[in-house]
């Protein structure tokens, strides 16, 4: 996989900056073993990187790299999670009884089948910190967040239910802040707006 993507970066990363344009990947590029593209081939001046796993550790390796940032993780930002899996096959699901009540399992205080579950709440948006554990200088690469909702269980006559509030939440989380002057978390003023 890393030899398929290092030619593909290197065969289109020069026709992206020949058109003035910066050069946007998943962080899977850098931060994985199974891809492992060469840093050479990404110049931090000219490369956007967009993290979705691990959270605020990805989001930290890749800023203390140097590299401009877009927040999008899976933990906090993916709109589908805690739906259940979209593949209809499952026997995991037909569980009548649960088979260790003292562990969380695929059924009861498990993942219900979602790789990214639980359930991303709009206070779990909100009270996000994309630039938790950054120095100062890693927090200006940070360029802002985005949340994800992946069309595998959604159409148009779904959507708008998946979405909102919780994609108002990151808007006000990214535009104004979710804590008011004096550092608090302004999530009483929000839910007014958001209900």
């Amino acid at each position: 996989m890393g030899g398929l993507q290092q030619l593909f970066i290197s065969t289109t990363y020069p026709y992206i900056r020949s058109r003035g344009k910066t050069a946007v990947y998943w962080e899977d590029i850098l931060l994985s073993s199974k891809v492992n593209v060469s840093a050479s081939l990404l110049p931090k001046e000219t490369t956007v990187l967009m993290t979705w796993n691990n959270g605020p550790v990805n989001t930290k390796l890749l800023t203390a790299a140097g590299y401009r940032t877009i927040v999008m993780s899976s933990d906090f930002y993916f709109l589908d999670c805690g739906r259940g899996s979209f593949l209809g096959n499952d026997t995991r699901f037909d569980q009548q009884i649960n088979p260790d009540p003292e562990t969380p399992n695929f059924n009861y205080g498990g993942n219900g089948g979602s790789w990214c579950g639980p359930y991303k709440s709009w206070q779990r948006i909100y009270y996000y910190d994309i630039n938790f554990n950054l120095t100062e200088d890693e927090a200006k690469l940070v360029l802002g967040g985005q949340v994800a909702m992946w069309s595998e269980q959604a159409d148009g006559k779904v959507v708008d239910r998946l979405v909102w509030p919780r994609t108002a939440a990151l808007a006000e989380a990214m535009w104004s802040g979710n804590r008011d002057g004096g550092g608090n978390k302004r999530t009483a003023e929000a839910i007014n707006r958001l209900n």
